[in-house]
């Protein structure tokens, strides 16, 4: 489970960096789509499939992102999950166990978390990215494929009319966590209370420096 967490906010603190630095003609590409995106409000639906592709968890929710560093994204229920950051605090709060666990970012260091939201000059070393042309010609396909070691197998994001539209996070164990984004809103100013969190009464506080 942490390792998905790890992997997951991966994923979401890609579109929080703020990139720049030379790499491939793929990779600049990315990095152009990703740094467009100062902020974003969206809904997601979130499916989980085995390497067979059977369906084995199925959420949605609302994510909020704006740079740097801030992000809000909460699963509906019966999945029911908070994670919140500003930028140098991270929570993580389950509403079933009634706990929230609280985290410095420096919790993150050694992760792809790290790497894709800090350690720029590293993501060239570390990370193979090839655009793959889709049937859709307004749409296109990212794979990043780390070149070293990691928790993950390949990480792919898909732009429509360079908007981001879904990512997906494939494990070694051939699971793939499918994410979709819609009812998008880009760039707009989001209220900064969003990216904090006060737990409520009676919730177990664990805090991991």
């Amino acid at each position: 489970m942490q390792t998905r967490f790890n992997i997951l906010l991966a994923a979401l603190l890609a579109l929080l960096a703020n990139i720049s630095w030379a790499a491939s003609e793929a990779s600049n590409r990315l990095i152009q789509h990703l740094s467009d995106i100062s902020s974003l409000q969206a809904t997601f639906s979130q499916v989980l499939t085995d390497r067979s592709g059977k369906v084995l968890q199925q959420s949605e929710g609302d994510i909020k992102l704006q740079k740097p560093g801030n992000f809000y994204w909460q699963v509906k229920p019966p999945y029911e999950q908070l994670i919140v950051s500003n930028g140098s605090k991270l929570w993580v709060y389950d509403a079933d166990l009634e706990q929230v666990t609280v985290r410095s970012n420096n919790q993150l260091q050694n992760t792809p978390a790290e790497i894709l939201s800090g350690d720029f000059s590293s993501i060239k070393r570390q990370y193979q990215v090839v655009e793959t042309p889709l049937s859709n010609k307004k749409q296109q396909r990212f794979e990043l494929t780390p070149l070293n070691q990691s928790d993950f197998a390949k990480m792919v994001f898909i732009f429509d009319n360079d908007k981001l539209t879904q990512f997906s996070i494939h494990d070694k164990l051939g699971q793939t966590t499918q994410v979709a984004f819609d009812n998008h809103k880009l760039n707009k100013k989001i209220k900064k209370k969003i990216f904090n969190f006060t737990p409520p009464k009676g919730t177990d506080v664990i805090v991991n420096d």
